[in-house]
């Protein structure tokens, strides 16, 4: 019943756009309308006791500044997207699991990813993406019931890239994996979460400084508060639960 009204939320939508073509709602330069999530009032913490973020070290920065304190987070360190698919890494009662593992233990009802930076710092965007499909093939066949947000990979400052080769090369090669990000989340029903252009001056599409630690990857406290601010206000329409009672006070 819970999809039926959400299938029937999303016609609405559609059928209340009268401006828009039919191509706004189909792949067009990458610019996904029927999937953007709409602003809202900020929910409270426990609207994410459910939720599980799958993570990085980008994922950990998140977790350890404390900015989602009630989420349960499956984040570790140099974790590609083929690891935390493939390989019991993620730890839990002191023993290591898979993700397949964690996902039946914790049952969400929400699944927010962010992975991809330690992949593409090895190999192209087009393999990145075909990695993160056999991810999400994992997440569909464990947690089919389960709201999935594919967040967009922040880019890195240019003193990290440097590291990895050039900085244009690396740069394109991360907005080039964002844009397809976007993509997958319309072939799985998923929504695509804008984490990066949260985090670049948005003339310049250069990363802000405020917002990353010395190393140029992964994020301040600034930078975790800002992904929490975006987060708590785009949510997803459920028909059965209302918002409202999630608000902050």
């Amino acid at each position: 019943m819970k999809k039926l009204l959400s299938l029937l939320f999303v016609f609405l939508i559609i059928l209340s756009s009268a401006h828009a073509s039919q191509e706004d709602y189909v792949v067009k330069d990458f610019e996904y309308t029927g999937y953007k999530l709409m602003e809202t009032a900020a929910v409270s913490d426990e609207f994410f006791q459910d939720a599980v973020f799958i993570g990085d070290s980008l994922m950990v920065s998140i977790e350890n500044r404390r900015v989602l304190k009630q989420a349960n987070f499956l984040a570790t360190i140099g974790t590609s997207i083929k690891s935390a698919t493939t390989s019991r890494i993620f730890q839990y009662k002191n023993k290591k699991h898979t993700l397949e593992e964690m996902l039946t233990e914790l049952n969400p009802s929400k699944i927010y990813i962010m992975l991809g930076s330690n992949s593409l710092c090895v190999i192209k965007a087009d393999e990145a993406l075909e990695d993160y499909r056999a991810l999400l093939d994992k997440i569909k066949e464990t947690s089919p019931d389960a709201v999935i947000f594919l967040m967009s990979v922040p880019l890195m400052r240019d003193h990290a890239f440097k590291k990895y080769g050039k900085v244009d090369t690396m740069k394109g090669r991360f907005q080039l994996y964002n844009k397809g990000l976007k993509e997958i989340a319309l072939e799985y029903n998923a929504y695509y979460m804008e984490i990066s252009e949260l985090l670049v001056d948005g003339k310049y599409d250069v990363p802000v400084r405020e917002y990353y630690t010395g190393d140029g990857i992964h994020l301040s406290v600034a930078g975790a508060e800002r992904v929490r601010d975006y987060v708590k206000t785009h949510t997803y329409p459920d028909l059965d639960q209302k918002l409202e009672d999630y608000k902050n006070d």
